[in-house]
């Protein structure tokens, strides 16, 4: 019954809706989205990294911590992206222009590179900004 409630309400909805707006092309944008390298590189044990003209590269065993931030630059201004730190540098890769482009992906290759045993909460600054740590490694 509820197979044939979702096709219905897929095919009236998908009627309603202009030819940019039907669940087909919104799956392509997000599958465009979600399969874009964009800035990254990736090879079996890391990836590189193609950021203010430099390319470098990054072991997945280096990674210390990775934090997706949201800060409040002005009133309606927001700055977002991810902080990938390593022993040896920090790296800030903001998302809001072409060249951040693959932090979606990022995000799901950090997910099957990297154990991630634990969720994170996100830690609230006083000006609404927000951390949220994806990963963290453990000191064992």
């Amino acid at each position: 019954m509820s197979i044939i409630a979702f096709s219905i309400a897929k095919i009236y909805s998908d009627s309603a809706l202009n030819d940019e707006n039907t669940f087909e092309e919104t799956e392509k944008k997000f599958d465009k989205i979600n399969n874009n390298d964009g800035i990254f590189e990736y090879k079996s044990d890391g990836f590189y990294l193609k950021q203010n003209k430099t390319r470098e590269y990054i072991k997945w065993i280096e990674i210390e911590s990775v934090i997706y931030f949201d800060y409040h630059i002005l009133k309606n201004v927001n700055s977002t992206g991810i902080e990938i730190s390593t022993s040896h540098k920090i790296y800030k890769i903001h998302n809001n222009d072409e060249r951040s482009m693959g932090i979606e992906k990022f995000e799901n290759e950090l997910n099957k590179n990297i154990n991630k045993n634990e969720l994170y909460d996100s830690e609230v600054l006083s000006d609404g900004s927000s951390k949220t740590p994806l990963y963290i490694k453990s000191k064992i």
